[in-house]
């Protein structure tokens, strides 16, 4: 159970963690609710909040406490993939108590194509194309020589172009969270949505 210093059972988390019980670890509500993760050293014997564990691996963690003879000085092994703060668990594994904390085994996932491609569409779009549309209908309209509405078509056409751009950068974030991560965990998510709906309003 992570949140805060002090356990419900009155273990402290920052200084040891062992001490947390099993009994609260998988009785009682509010600490199963509120997610596992890795606790590792970063000043001294000051532990931190390392990781937290994606659904997967929160159902392992269970799985291992109902298992296990141990009571409390529960040490694991853990073994998975990062993706930010969060980690994607491929193995939890009981210790053997030798250990004074919990072992991580991080592989940290290449930035994926989806995410590329999220990027470079959202960047081509918000960063060049929907700009220079707006540019256009701001400097273009009242230049000497231009035919009638040849400003408004270069316009319309770049920001229909924009529009398609970002929707396309919208689908790729959607099909990499629906991959990696969850949906909307994030302000970046909840903000990228907004820019989205705003700017198809427009």
């Amino acid at each position: 159970a992570l949140d805060g210093m002090l356990a419900l059972d009155g273990a402290d988390m920052k200084r040891e963690p062992q001490a947390h019980t099993v009994h609260c670890l998988l009785d009682i509500p509010e600490c199963v609710e509120s997610g596992f993760g890795v606790l590792t050293k970063s000043n001294g014997d000051v532990y931190d909040l390392a990781y937290t564990f994606d659904a997967a691996g929160n159902a392992k963690v269970l799985e291992a406490l109902e298992a296990t003879s141990k009571s409390a000085d529960y040490v694991v092994t853990v073994k998975g993939e990062a993706s930010g703060k969060t980690l994607k668990v491929s193995s939890f594994a009981e210790g053997d108590g030798s250990d004074d904390g919990a072992e991580v085994a991080v592989a940290r996932r290449p930035i994926d194509g989806l995410l590329w491609g999220h990027a470079l569409l959202m960047l081509s779009s918000w960063g060049c194309i929907l700009p220079w549309g707006v540019a256009i209908a701001s400097r273009a309209r009242g230049v000497q020589g231009s035919t009638g509405d040849a400003w408004f078509k270069r316009h319309r056409s770049l920001q229909v172009t924009g529009w398609v751009l970002q929707l396309g950068g919208f689908f790729f974030a959607m099909a990499f969270v629906e991959t990696y991560d969850a949906h909307f965990s994030s302000y970046h998510t909840f903000l990228g949505l907004a820019t989205v709906i705003l700017g198809t309003l427009q």
